[in-house]
């Protein structure tokens, strides 16, 4: 096992609930492999809030310092920080179509009071309950599809009754709600700002047309186990190469092109096919395939990144080295027996490495050039997404429950997810690092989200991604020339102002 003197963690943990005095210690024999013990150790807090470990005995055994997540406290305070509301102790509902997302809403859709004995669903429970306290509610989900939805809502916007307190469905799903009329503009709500910190950004202009914002995206309802990363079989890798892919990646000169040079000398793998891989490539470097602006009828763009995205698919697909594709490239066939150095897969799969007998890490996708800003992890339309329906009559509460879940989420969950890994999947100490690096980074585009209530939207967007990729004889330009019109003329019948 390679070895790094990083500073790994002891973090907040559960008995029934979570408290914020409860600590671990870390499983030092599985990272730093030691022979010995750090019990009769002298303790020494220093001024960055790190814990210096000083053996007691004159002895090789490392320097330790234990540094100590903030999550829970980071959560609290920012509840702290977006002012009070009473909701009078009654239950609020928020209806969702999720079905097996469910350990990222609540830990318990039956309401039986039982906590899923997994650590993030056990996070979720207590953040859910924070949020009560904070707002004297109780919080109850319910599970629905989303055509029952429609007519239920259609069904309450006619008789002008309840339907639910809150939305939580799929960002596609906005797409259907929204042209049906079903979903209340947030920019109506009182004292909301769509562009809180506590808010993915790039969702909240993606869930946004004309004068409405449709829906909002954040930690509290991204599934960590959805996003993208590449994997790197460390022992294989560095009998090819001398590079250290992480100190690249913290650096920000990770990139395709860096990806493209090392495919020459070892196998990159994916489950997808190339349109898939040349899909990933574009939302990787930011593709934004819509202009749109607030109050202003979107209308269909081609980025740069469109075709750099597929030039580097078709080249990949080239490599002599190999592009492992399709069902020869899944992490089970090619990462896991060692046929790939390189894997593009997501972060569900460090559950499958849990047990791999070779060192790995996990890596941002790569950027377009070391220019870009960020790294972006281009996130899938099925991430779920808050709304509030058409019918709300209290829209103070709904915008403070959607601020207070958001707020008590993020650094908190993030906290408990590498603890999770920590102790579970990685075998390399620095793949922690590279977890919360990749952590902030989830990303959205218009197309996948509202354009996907139009195929010829879809078609003129990011299709022309795909179907370029898949015909080498395509041309990227071509195919847009031809499709923008038809795209233009649907986001205009869709999402036009109305004055």
């Amino acid at each position: 096992m390679r070895k790094k003197a990083i500073f790994l963690t002891v973090l907040l943990i559960f008995g029934t609930v979570l408290t914020s005095c409860s600590y671990v210690t870390l499983n030092f024999d599985k990272i730093f492999p030691y022979d010995g013990t750090f019990a009769s150790d002298e303790t020494e807090e220093t001024e960055d809030g790190t814990a210096t470990v000083t053996p007691d005995s004159d002895t090789n055994s490392p320097t330790v310092s234990e540094y100590v997540y903030t999550g829970l406290e980071k959560a609290h305070m920012a509840l702290d920080s977006i002012g009070s509301y009473d909701f009078g102790g009654i239950s609020v509902f928020i209806n969702t179509t999720a079905t097996d997302k469910v350990g990222i809403l609540t830990a318990d859709f039956e309401d039986d009071g039982a906590i899923d004995g997994n650590d993030y669903s056990a996070a979720v429970y207590e953040r859910n309950r924070m949020v009560e306290e904070k707002l004297n509610c109780s919080i109850r989900y319910k599970q629905t599809t989303l055509t029952a939805m429609r007519a239920d809502i259609k069904s309450a916007v006619d008789g002008e009754g309840y339907y639910s307190d809150l939305l939580c469905v799929g960002a596609d799903e906005i797409a259907i709600l929204a042209s049906d009329g079903c979903l209340y503009n947030l920019r109506s709500l009182p004292f909301f700002d769509s562009y809180s910190e506590f808010f993915n950004s790039s969702a909240t202009k993606a869930l946004s047309a004309g004068y409405y914002d449709y829906g909002i995206i954040s930690t509290a309802t991204i599934d960590p186990d959805d996003i993208p990363a590449v994997f790197v079989n460390l022992d294989l890798f560095s009998s090819v190469s001398e590079l250290d892919v992480e100190v690249l990646a913290k650096n920000g000169e990770w990139t395709w092109d860096v990806v493209s040079e090392l495919v020459s000398v070892c196998a990159l793998s994916y489950s997808g096919d190339i349109s898939d891989l040349a899909e990933l490539i574009a939302g990787a470097c930011g593709a934004d395939y819509v202009v749109n602006e607030h109050n202003s009828t979107p209308s269909v763009t081609l980025p740069d990144a469109a075709e750099f995205a597929v030039t580097t698919a078709r080249a990949l697909s080239t490599t002599e080295s190999g592009l492992l594709l399709g069902d020869a490239g899944t992490l089970e066939t090619a990462f896991a027996d060692g046929k790939s150095a390189l894997h593009v897969g997501t972060f569900a799969d460090m559950q499958s490495l849990a047990s791999a007998t070779f060192s790995w890490t996990v890596l941002p996708l790569p950027k377009m050039n070391a220019e870009q800003k960020t790294y972006i992890s281009f996130m899938g339309a099925n991430a779920l997404a808050y709304a509030v329906p058409a019918t709300t009559t209290n829209t103070e509460g709904a915008g403070m429950l959607i601020t207070a879940l958001s707020a008590a989420s993020s650094a908190y969950l993030c906290d408990v997810y590498v603890q999770y890994n920590m102790y579970n999947t990685v075998n390399v100490s620095s793949a922690l690092d590279m977890i919360e690096l990749i952590w902030d980074t989830p990303y959205f585009d218009f197309a996948h989200t509202l354009g996907a209530v139009s195929s010829d939207a879809v078609s003129g967007t990011y299709g022309v991604v795909r179907d370029a990729a898949a015909d080498a004889k395509k041309s990227v330009e071509t195919l847009f020339g031809n499709r923008k019109s038809a795209a233009n003329k649907d986001l205009k019948k869709y999402y036009a102002p109305t004055w």
